[in-house]
C-alpha cells in the first residue's frame, strides 16, 4: 500500500497568510481537521494496488539487507498515522519524522540498491501533514491575536467614542453649518464603525476570546442614563446649537449597543440599555429640531441678557479693552460702544503668599454694521513685577456671550 496525502496541501490551501486577511477559528479547525482524518487515520488508502512491487511490500517479505532498517522505518510512519491524541500530536509528528528520516538513511546505507522511492514519498507526505498542522496551528493564533485586536478596537477602547465625539468650538458653535459638517463627520465613523463590526462577525470569531470583553461592553452600556439625562437637560436649558452633541452621544452609544448585542447576542443587560437609548432619540427627535429648540433657548435667553454693572472705573484699561476687542472682533466690524469692569482686581499669589498676577473681568458692548447690538467679554492681567509694582495690562480670552441682543439691554 502506498500514503495518499497529495490533497492536503489543497486542503490546507496554497495560499500565504497574507493573502487570508484575518483566518479564521473554524476555517483553520476544520482543515486541520479533515487533513488528519483523511490522512493518518484513513489506513485503508494508503497504499495503492499500482505500489504492490518488491521494493514497496512490507519489510517482513523482503529480503534485502536492510530489512530491519526498513521494517523500523515503517512503523514509524504507522506511529504516525496511529496517533489521534490532539494535545501533543505536533510533538509526537516531529519526532517520528525525524526517527523516519533516520531509519531511511540507515536503510540506504545498509542497502544502496534497494528502490526507497516509495519510503521517500511516504515521509514527505507526512511531513506535509506536519507542516499543515503547524500551519494551522498559527493561523489560530494568527485568528486569536486578530479578534483581541478587534475587541479593543470596538469594544474596550473603541474608536466609535474617541473619533465620533462631536467636535466643535470656537466661534463654530453657533453657525449652524459648522455644526452640520461636525455632525456628518461623527455620522462617518459611525458608518466605519458598523462597517468593522460587520467585517469583524465574519471572522466568526471565538467566544472564549470575546467573552472576557463582555464586562468592558456593560461598563460602558451602564453610561447611558447618564449620556440620557445630559441630552435631556440640554434640551431644555442649553443656548448654544452646538449643544446637539449631547444628542449626538446618544447616536453614538446605540451604534455602540447595536455592535455588542452582534457580539454578545442575548445579553439582557445590553439589551435593556439599547432599548433606553432608542426610546430617548425617538422622545427627542431629529437632530434638527433639537437644534431648533436649542436655538429657541438662545432667543430666551437674549431677552433677558444684560450688560454687567461696573464695580469700578479705569480709563486706561478701558481703552485697552476697546481697541483689542475691535481689533479682535474685526472679522465682523465690531464697534465697541461701552466697556464696564465688573469683577474687582482679584490676586493670585503662590505657595510662598508672593504675588504672581492680578485679573479682572469686563463686559463689552458692541454694534454692528448692520446695526445690531452684541455681548462680548474679556479678561484684563497684569504680572507681579516685584516691589509692589505691576507690569503692563494685556487682554485674554475674548468670547462673545451673545452675538445679538436687544441694545436697550446694553445701556
Amino acid at each position: 500500500m502506498r500514503i495518499i496525502l497529495a490533497t492536503i496541501l489543497l486542503l490546507l490551501g496554497l495560499q500565504s497568510v497574507a493573502q487570508i486577511k484575518i483566518p479564521t477559528r473554524k476555517a483553520v479547525e476544520k482543515k486541520v481537521e479533515k487533513t488528519i482524518d483523511e490522512s493518518l487515520n484513513n489506513k485503508s488508502s494508503s497504499y495503492t494496488s499500482e505500489s504492490k512491487q518488491a521494493n514497496a511490500i512490507p519489510a517482513e517479505e523482503t529480503n534485502s539487507p536492510a530489512k530491519a532498517q526498513i521494517n523500523t522505518f515503517w512503523k514509524h510512519i504507522e506511529k504516525m498515522r496511529n496517533h489521534t491524541k490532539e494535545d501533543n500530536k505536533q510533538v509526537v509528528y516531529s519526532s517520528v519524522i525525524q526517527s523516519a528520516q533516520m531509519a531511511l538513511n540507515n536503510a540506504k546505507t545498509k542497502d544502496p540498491a534497494y528502490n526507497t522511492s516509495d519510503m521517500e514519498k511516504a515521509l514527505e507526505e507526512c511531513r506535509a501533514v506536519y507542516n499543515g498542522l503547524a500551519s494551522g496551528k498559527q493561523n489560530l493564533r494568527d485568528s486569536r491575536t486578530a479578534t483581541i485586536e478587534y475587541m479593543g478596537q470596538l469594544i474596550r477602547e473603541p474608536f466609535l467614542f474617541t473619533k465620533g465625539e462631536l467636535r466643535i468650538g470656537g466661534d463654530s458653535t453657533q453657525r449652524e453649518s459648522a455644526v452640520n459638517n461636525a455632525l456628518a463627520a461623527s455620522d462617518a465613523i459611525i458608518k466605519q464603525h458598523e462597517e468593522k463590526i460587520a467585517e469583524f462577525l465574519k471572522t466568526n470569531p471565538e467566544e472564549a476570546i470575546t467573552k472576557p470583553d463582555l464586562s468592558a461592553a456593560k461598563a460602558k452600556a451602564s453610561a447611558v442614563p447618564i449620556a440620557i439625562k445630559k441630552a435631556e437637560d440640554a434640551y431644555k436649558t442649553e443656548t448654544s446649537i452646538a449643544s446637539v452633541y449631547y444628542l449626538q452621544q446618544l447616536y453614538l452609544y446605540k451604534s455602540y449597543l447595536d455592535g455588542a448585542l452582534k457580539i454578545f447576542p442575548g445579553d439582557a443587560m445590553l439589551k435593556q440599555h439599547q432599548d433606553l437609548v432608542v426610546a430617548a432619540i425617538d422622545k427627542m427627535g431629529s437632530r434638527q429640531g433639537y437644534m431648533n429648540k436649542l436655538k429657541e433657548n438662545y432667543k430666551e435667553w437674549v431677552k433677558n441678557l444684560k450688560i454687567g454693572k461696573p464695580v469700578m472705573s479705569d480709563p486706561a484699561i478701558e481703552k485697552l479693552v476697546k481697541n483689542e476687542f475691535e481689533s479682535w472682533g474685526s472679522w465682523d466690524k465690531m464697534k465697541v460702544t461701552k466697556v464696564n469692569i465688573v469683577k474687582p482686581w482679584i490676586l493670585e499669589k503662590n505657595a510662598l503668599d508672593i504675588p504672581v498676577k492680578k485679573e479682572t473681568h469686563v463686559h463689552i458692548a458692541f454694534t454692528k454694521p448692520d446695526g445690531s447690538c452684541g455681548l462680548g467679554t474679556m479678561y484684563v492681567v497684569q504680572e507681579y513685577e516685584g516691589g509692589g509694582k505691576y507690569g503692563t495690562p494685556y487682554t485674554t480670552f475674548p468670547t462673545i456671550l451673545a452675538s445679538t441682543i436687544p441694545c436697550d439691554n446694553l445701556k
